[in-house]
């Protein structure tokens, strides 16, 4: 699985928004497949979900309380191998390692250099493939049994420690 980097705005798709960026860039659909809902900002967390599980991708969600929130840059860097979509407020990227995928630059940006480093992200959804679950621990915790819900919560737990 990679992130895949999307295209200008065409035609087709003369806006972009960041939800459906984030699950283009997550599932390899165009853009166009994920519809914004008129006079709405935004997509919500249950239509974010839905879109992935219908497109095959099992999910593992964790959300964040106010306090316990990390920058985007601590977080990627705990969860190394780690690939999904995470929120931070009013805004969905796409992640894969340390690489953010989002609509500000339609383009893989390594996590340090992202403007939105610093930003608190309040969800995070690890999204695997529909195929073998050896192949998703090869790849993501390569052996641990810890799933990746049970991972992100102990790198909360222990920032709070800090």
């Amino acid at each position: 699985m990679r992130l895949r980097g999307l295209a200008r705005p065409t035609v087709d798709v003369p806006r972009v928004w960041c939800g459906p960026v984030a699950l283009a860039a997550i599932t390899g659909e165009p853009l166009s497949a994920f519809p914004r809902k008129p006079r709405r900002g935004g997509m919500s967390s249950f239509e974010v979900d839905t879109a992935l599980r219908l497109c095959g991708y099992r999910l593992d969600v964790l959300r964040f309380a106010r306090g316990e929130r990390l920058p985007l840059h601590r977080l990627l860097a705990r969860i190394p191998g780690a690939r999904g979509i995470l929120a931070v407020p009013g805004h969905w990227m796409a992640f894969e390692g340390l690489l953010v995928l989002d609509a500000w630059s339609l383009r893989a940006t390594w996590v340090h250099d992202h403007p939105a480093r610093r930003r608190k992200v309040h969800r995070v959804t690890v999204v695997y493939s529909a195929g073998s679950l050896e192949e998703d621990l090869r790849g993501f915790l390569l052996g641990s049994r810890l799933g990746a819900g049970a991972m992100l919560e102990r790198v909360a737990a222990r920032e709070l420690r800090r």
